[in-house]
């Protein structure tokens, strides 16, 4: 498994960048245009558009990619200066491989918010619980956020990865091998969990809310050291991530207009998309030790697993200049 992880984390592929501008001509950010990257269609974009707080007065060239590794790619060499949406596991990989990225803005996710990641059965399967998992298949993508999820509940059931076959499949093809039986359970996150709950039954064991050691759950914004060290830019960027935090506000109030708008561009069915619409409950905090430690925590973990060689202080991954526009747009 060690090696399989080494393999995967180390494999990063530059997505091609496909731009189209927006914002207005006018105001503070003037002659300014951001490389805002995204890694899935519910991403910013989207975000900033249901919440109508797409006015920005700065030029906003998109650039979509297929997963956080990519993005992070991409800020690192310049192509990008801020995007995300990635959890803990970017980060560390990105902190991990040298990369010129830091963590611009962190949300912990909170009341139904942490039912958005689950390790799921087959409506009809007789498992109530990780225990009767033990000598069972279980799909999840290596070296993602579930991965490390999914070690820790083991450990909470008195298990270990190898009580258990651990499966490394992509969310598409664990769908498939899910529906086909190929294996017993599934660790996935939303949205495609909230289609394997709608369309093919599956039924929730446990979610990252029931695992004891986690701790809160992050997911961050990311931006380039060099785009944060432009002046010019760096205004920019304390605004659009102001702008996010502000609008995932909008989400947790509005979880049926979010519902649609995230129907609308991800092709997601109606139930699924109001299902995880309800479970995108999550707001912004200030960057300090909370946040730090608890990133620490499963950095040191990867380390113990062989997938790293050294610790490293994550600390040292994030920035907290941005810490005062974000708290600002989300003030009563």
């Amino acid at each position: 498994m060690t090696r399989i992880l080494r393999t995967v984390l180390a494999v990063v592929t530059l997505a091609a960048l496909t731009a189209c501008g927006t914002g207005s001509d006018s105001g503070s950010g003037d002659g300014v245009t951001l490389t805002v990257g995204q890694s899935n269609k519910l991403s910013s974009r989207t975000l900033l558009e249901a919440a109508g707080l797409d006015d920005t007065p700065y030029d906003i060239e998109w650039a979509d990619f297929n997963a956080t590794p990519d993005l992070l790619e991409a800020i690192s060499a310049g192509s990008v200066d801020v995007g995300g949406n990635g959890g803990s596991t970017g980060a560390i990989q990105a902190l991990y491989g040298g990369k010129n990225v830091k963590v611009g803005s962190a949300a912990t996710a909170h009341g139904s918010g942490a039912e958005s990641s689950a390790i799921v059965v087959p409506e009809d399967s007789p498992v109530r619980d990780l225990s009767g998992l033990k000598g069972k298949k279980i799909a999840l993508t290596f070296g993602a956020g579930v991965h490390y999820y999914t070690l820790l509940a083991l450990e909470q059931f008195g298990l270990s990865a190898d009580d258990v076959e651990l499966v490394n499949l992509k969310t598409s093809d664990g769908l498939a091998a899910f529906n086909s039986g190929q294996v017993d359970a599934w660790a996935v996150w939303d949205p495609i969990l909230a289609t394997a709950q709608t369309q093919s039954g599956a039924r929730p064991i446990l979610n990252s809310g029931d695992i004891t050691e986690l701790g809160e759950t992050y997911t961050f914004q990311f931006v380039g050291t060099e785009a944060s060290e432009d002046p010019a830019k760096r205004e920019a960027i304390a605004d659009f991530l102001g702008r996010v935090a502000k609008a995932q506000e909008w989400v947790n109030d509005h979880p049926e207009a979010w519902a649609k708008a995230g129907q609308e561009v991800s092709g997601l069915s109606p139930e699924a998309a109001e299902l995880a619409a309800r479970r995108q409950t999550k707001s912004y905090v200030p960057i300090g030790p909370e946040v730090y430690d608890t990133l620490q925590r499963e950095a040191d973990a990867w380390v113990e697993l062989g997938t790293y060689d050294a610790p490293v202080e994550v600390s040292t991954g994030f920035t907290t200049r941005f810490n005062d526009a974000v708290s600002q747009a989300v003030a009563p």
